[in-house]
């Protein structure tokens, strides 16, 4: 819990592999051949269908959407330009197709797809029984994955059915007429470079040919804005479904494994195995000075967060927002000091300080809006009479694992004390179950939170970073169609590292 919500230990060792990580990413999220392929595999799909949708008789039903009279039959059609032609004559309305016309075919082509088993359900419902483990339902688990991938269509397909309208309607004339389907046509017949086309075109907004860094990092700032909703419908609809199967299935394990004289109560004596735990760890915390730099590093923020925390005193919602707010400045300015450090980073700190400076002023302005509803699950744990007011005792009951001067006694008994909240020395399943919910809360209000914030993050450094990529890749130059085709054809064929190596040298 300690380590997962103040984030010490990862941000020390982890910040400039972020940075890193960053940049590949948006590297594949620019340029990867998921996104053209995925823009690519849409068009085949959309003309292209006799690959793409069984035989009416065969199509579980679906033979009611081509009487809709928006598709034509693929077998009534000799070919894809056939298939085209008659979508469009279908569909136009003034000699075009228009733009909400348009994504309504790519919804009704999406649900055709996912109808007869090429959607991502069946991922989306594995992913789903991975996240449940052992204690998601069957049924709860499609449930979940329905809803799932319903809501994130409502998001996404839209959204790409946007971007190719926008590259098919070359003449910007709020419509696709005939021959620009033709041309579309054409196109993505002519293989891979039409994929790398539609990116192109996709973040040239204003059509001159080039790339600027405006252009890339808003066009890169939505993707993560789409890709952060996404995740989000992920996480709303798990919790939502399964908190009270996992809070019941944990809860149960837990009784079944230590309630050794089975009276539905777990004990001190039973739960000892965590008193033997935490005297390992004070072992091992005694040691850190013998692991070098790093670990005293983490050893003098992790001293300096239990000082704060004695000194706190009782502290209600607010005032423990702003305690763990003051130390999450003060451990910015740690991680900002080691990055300057050159035995601590082997990277001059010039080349990277616009990429740290840029990641500090994004958590900074992005944390108090992204990080209440943890710090108020936080608080919901250490509360454990639910008063409203966490006493010194309960704020020291996980800070107090980490402090030479608590005996792994006293540390266990404050850890005991949070779950034990009637505090009768033994803790009921109801009680169990209710903490084990408290802990959900808090992983949902993390994963929540840690989206939002990498969200102001990565928009915040994508900016920096494309001026640094088009520093390395083109001169400082806006990157033109030339030079674009041919970082992305080498990032086809090699992967992201051909294009961070020159850029790093």
């Amino acid at each position: 819990l300690y380590i997962l919500s103040r984030n010490v230990i990862s941000y020390s060792f982890s910040i400039f592999m972020l940075i890193y990580m960053s940049l590949r990413h948006f590297l594949y999220l620019l340029l990867s051949l998921h996104y053209g392929i995925g823009i690519l595999i849409f068009f085949f799909f959309f003309f292209q269908a006799e690959d793409g949708i069984r035989d009416a008789q065969e199509s579980r039903g679906l033979g009611d959407v081509y009487k809709r009279q928006v598709l034509p039959h693929p077998e009534e059609c000799g070919g894809p330009e056939e298939f085209a032609k008659s979508v469009f004559e279908l569909n136009e309305q003034d000699g075009a197709v228009s733009r909400e016309r348009f994504v309504a075919l790519a919804h009704l082509l999406f649900d055709l797809a996912r109808s007869e088993g090429s959607g991502p359900d069946n991922d989306v419902k594995h992913m789903v029984r991975d996240f449940a483990g052992p204690f998601g339902d069957s049924e709860k688990i499609m449930e979940a994955a329905k809803e799932i991938v319903d809501k994130v269509s409502a998001e996404v397909v839209p959204f790409v059915a946007g971007e190719v309208f926008e590259w098919m309607d070359r003449d910007s004339s709020k419509g696709i007429c005939k021959d620009e389907i033709d041309m579309a046509i054409t196109a993505c017949m002519s293989g891979p470079e039409a994929a790398f086309g539609m990116v192109f075109s996709a973040v040239d907004k204003d059509g001159n040919g080039s790339l600027s860094t405006e252009e890339m990092s808003d066009y890169f700032t939505n993707l993560i804005k789409m890709a952060g909703k996404c995740a989000h419908v992920v996480v709303n609809v798990f919790a939502s479904t399964f908190k009270d199967d996992i809070a019941d299935g944990v809860s149960g394990e837990l009784f079944r494994e230590l309630d050794a004289n089975g009276d539905d109560f777990l004990d001190k004596e039973e739960t000892h195995m965590m008193k033997d735990g935490l005297e390992m760890l004070k072992q091992q915390l005694a040691m850190a000075d013998q692991m070098g730099p790093p670990a005293d590093m983490i050893m003098g923020v992790l001293q300096r967060e239990i000082k704060a925390c004695k000194e706190a005193g009782d502290v209600c919602p607010d005032k423990f927002f702003a305690l763990f707010e003051k130390l999450f400045y003060q451990n910015l300015a740690t991680i900002k000091e080691t990055a300057s450090n050159p035995e601590m980073v082997p990277i001059p700190y010039e080349k990277i300080q616009p990429f740290v400076e840029s990641a500090e002023e994004a958590l900074k302005s992005g944390f108090a809006p992204n990080i209440r509803p943890i710090t108020d699950a936080y608080f919901a744990i250490l509360d454990a009479n639910s008063d409203g007011i966490v006493q010194n005792s309960e704020l020291m009951a996980l800070m107090g694992i980490f402090d030479q001067d608590t005996s792994p006694e006293d540390s266990f008994n404050g850890m005991f004390a949070m779950v034990d909240s009637a505090g009768n020395g033994k803790i009921s399943k109801d009680e169990g179950i209710a903490f084990i919910k408290k802990l959900f809360d808090f992983g949902v209000g993390c994963a929540k939170g840690g989206i939002d914030l990498y969200q102001v993050l990565i928009a915040a450094v994508a900016k920096t970073f494309i001026k640094f990529f088009l520093d390395g890749l083109a001169d400082g130059e806006e990157l033109t169609k030339e030079k674009f085709d041919e970082i992305a054809v080498a990032f086809a064929e090699n992967g992201p590292e051909v294009l961070l190596a020159p850029m790093l040298e």
